[in-house]
């Protein structure tokens, strides 16, 4: 009994500490908009700014025109965004809730990037055929990801890189040994 509570404190501990770490990178919504939610990721639409940091997500939203019994199965959407260059980059979309729809996107190069939303719904005129454009900043943070860009395998498969070809150096450690320091009377 004694080790599971131990366990189990050890756990909460780690999580009390790993969750607010986690979502300290994210970057805050600026928007006129007062019924904004703040601690949403920056998003594009008619009150939100139209550019983003090279390598930061931002959020498509969309809102749909009809409402579905099932929203998960009943319509799907589609994003295909295009930097002036020529890149395309395909990604999907979610129900985020409501009638609201979004597509995540993070630029992966500096300049314009247009992009088409489409809908297996084609009459819903709020998720199918939307589109705009946006402006990819050069990214000022201080992270290796905000200076290289995202971790991915490298071209002969042996490594870890970032978008930009610099080596990523993973370190990983854990808390397995924070039970043995933790007695009953310090968790009380």
């Amino acid at each position: 009994m004694k080790k599971n509570l131990i366990k189990i404190l050890s756990l909460l501990l780690g999580m009390s500490i790993l969750l607010p770490c986690s979502a300290a990178g994210l970057p805050k919504a600026e928007s006129s908009d007062p019924d904004a939610d703040a601690g949403d990721p920056e998003t594009v639409g008619s009150a939100y700014a139209e550019s983003v940091e090279v390598w930061k997500r931002i959020d498509i939203v969309l809102k749909s025109a009809k409402k579905y019994k099932n929203p998960y199965k009943d319509v799907d959407i589609d994003a295909e965004f295009v930097h002036e260059d020529g890149t395309k980059i395909h990604l999907y979309g979610f129900w985020y809730g409501g009638d609201e729809w979004r597509v995540r996107f993070a630029p992966t190069k500096t300049g314009v990037w247009t992009y088409t939303v489409t809908a297996t719904d084609t009459d819903n005129s709020g998720l199918h055929n939307v589109t705009g454009t946006l402006t990819a900043v050069a990214n000022t943070g201080s992270t290796d990801i905000d200076k290289h860009g995202f971790v991915k395998i490298s071209d002969n498969g042996r490594y870890f890189v970032h978008d930009d070809g610099t080596p990523f150096y993973w370190l990983g450690d854990t808390n397995w040994q924070a039970p043995n320091y933790v007695s009953i009377t310090q968790c009380n």
